[in-house]
């Protein structure tokens, strides 16, 4: 993750949607919703203290829990490749994880990025 965000001449920040630790997904999306929400809700406001270039999530399961028309990002947002967090300006993109890319899709990914920074 630093070597590709040095090739943005950019730092990064790494942090997780939900802070509970759990191997099984199911077991906990499966419990108490209010407490998936309040996570979310702290993530969020986390994410809007940091004010991020650009924000990447790495897989499905993220893409389920935050993507839609009343959640953080809205499929009509969508601008060349990338998203717009709700209530901010900060693109999002949704992506393979970038450790497991090969040099010509984080190439690509690079491109996307620039376009919107």
């Amino acid at each position: 993750l630093e070597f590709f965000a040095n090739k943005l001449n950019k730092g990064y920040t790494h942090i997780n949607l939900l802070y509970a630790r759990e191997d099984n997904r199911e077991l906990l999306l499966d419990s108490d919703h209010n407490f998936i929400r309040e996570q979310l809700e702290l993530t969020y406001e986390t994410i809007l203290k940091l004010k991020p270039v650009a924000i990447f999530f790495f897989s499905d399961y993220c893409k389920n829990l935050i993507f839609g028309a009343d959640r953080w990002v809205n499929p009509n947002s969508e601008s060349n490749g990338s998203y717009i967090l709700n209530g901010t300006n900060f693109p999002v993109f949704f992506t393979n994880d970038i450790t497991s890319m090969t040099a010509i899709e984080q190439i690509e990914l690079i491109r996307n990025v620039e376009k919107t920074i």
